[in-house]
């Protein structure tokens, strides 16, 4: 059966003598496209991560197939932009480490395509942007923290904020609890209004991946955040 949806571009891989794309679809969630290499098709060898577009795939057995795609949304800086640009293979990475296959969630879908063309039209700071993305993240996965600003601590386990120091390590103090019920609660638009320092910055990205291997049991390991680091420290 011919499917066409929306879809995002996430990344490339090699599959024994095929290509494989995956791509992020209103319709289907994550999926993975089947190319054989012998199938010339410079227009999809040419798709750059979070791509939007319009995409036609069928299933064949186990697999899908990809028929054609269109692009619907017009990005540019978010490619030409170095500092964009490595913003950009970090949520591709950060996607594909936590979504599901074939596990469509139409408004999870749309903030992500949203979240694509505020920073592609965005001319402000964007080092807070991953983060705030990761934090916004946490509610379409169904374990958005409990978060009060009067608590001293964040029980990364139970997902919440306390006042009494949890009996093991993975906690947070109250400074980095604050920082993420600021990202938490604002926008991720207005995410630069929020002041970080650089070594804060660090942490809370450390503390938002062990929160996600805590309680998304599925989370692929990532390591693009490293550039980030690197980048914005």
């Amino acid at each position: 059966m011919k499917i066409f949806s929306e879809a995002i571009f996430i990344r490339k891989k090699k599959y024994l003598d095929n290509s494989v794309f995956v791509f992020y679809t209103k319709k289907s969630g994550l999926v993975e496209l089947f190319v054989n290499t012998s199938q010339k098709n410079k227009n999809l060898n040419n798709l750059r991560p979070l791509s939007v577009l319009g995409l036609s795939f069928y299933k064949k057995g186990i697999h899908y197939k990809y028929l054609s795609h269109e692009n619907t949304v017009a990005l540019f800086s978010i490619y030409e932009d170095f500092n964009k640009s490595c913003v950009v293979f970090f949520l591709s990475d950060f996607v594909y480490s936590i979504c599901a296959k074939e596990d469509p969630n139409d408004d999870f879908f749309d903030f992500l395509k949203n979240s694509i063309i505020i920073l592609e039209n965005s001319f402000l700071s964007i080092s807070n942007f991953h983060i705030c993305f990761m934090i916004k993240c946490l509610y379409f996965v169904g374990f958005s923290p409990d978060l009060k600003k009067e608590d001293l601590y964040f029980d990364l386990k139970e997902g919440l904020s306390l006042n009494n120091k949890p009996l093991h390590y993975d906690f947070v103090n109250r400074e980095e609890k604050n920082i993420i019920l600021k990202l938490q609660n604002c926008k991720i638009s207005s995410c630069h209004e929020v002041k970080i320092k650089k070594q804060e910055r660090k942490k809370i990205i450390e503390t938002l991946i062990r929160f996600y291997k805590i309680h998304l049991h599925n989370f692929k390991k990532i390591k693009s955040h490293e550039i980030l680091e690197e980048l914005f420290n």
